[in-house]
């Protein structure tokens, strides 16, 4: 009976430090892509190949790879299109952090978000030449870094995956070897664009 107790105590604290969200996904205060992921369009800004420090590198291959996972898998039906009216807009950068191997920033209109305050309008994400070259990843492995950060640009924030519950947006994804967008992740897009 004790344990029984237990565990129900342990549930009930549970949820009440997810303040009553027992979802298996994290969010950015459930902010999201204004008009919705499940049409529009998606540009990069990138050459079909990079060279970064003599080795070439399949930037706009990779993103194309990463917006199909999504597509295939979720509720999220952006194609590729022109920079105008691209919601999600894909490019490579050269930032100075080795261990950075991608970012996403926020817009509402002309107004930067760095972590999301409100819903936007437009999200940038980008994969960082010199971390995906200091770690010598594999294609297969920044397209992972890719996918990752278009989960970023729908509105899914970092989560702890587990062998049971595995998640692209877990920050270990490449450790853990989660190269596509998982059922949870999928299942999380879903819900936040349900609201």
């Amino acid at each position: 009976m004790k344990k029984v107790v237990s565990m129900l105590l342990i549930s009930v604290f549970a949820f009440v430090l997810t303040g009553g969200n027992a979802m298996a996904y994290q969010y950015f205060n459930f902010y999201r892509m204004e008009g919705g992921i499940s049409e529009g369009h998606y540009s990069i800004q990138t050459s079909v190949t990079v060279v970064y420090n003599g080795k070439t590198y399949y930037i706009m291959r990779a993103f194309n790879n990463a917006f199909t996972d999504w597509r295939q898998r979720s509720i999220a039906n952006l194609v590729s299109g022109n920079l105008t009216d691209a919601k999600v807009v894909a490019y490579s950068v050269d930032l100075d952090d080795k261990h950075l191997y991608g970012i996403c920033i926020w817009y509402k209109g002309s107004t930067r978000m760095d972590i999301p305050n409100d819903h936007w309008t437009k999200a940038y994400i980008a994969l960082n030449l010199k971390g995906i070259d200091y770690h010598q990843l594999t294609e297969t492995e920044y397209t992972a870094v890719a996918a990752h950060e278009i989960g970023h640009a729908f509105g899914l924030a970092h989560d702890v995956g587990t062998a049971q519950k595995p998640k692209i947006m877990d920050e270990a994804f490449l450790v853990k070897g989660w190269y596509v967008p998982q059922d949870d992740d999928v299942t999380g897009v879903r819900k936040l664009y349900e609201l």
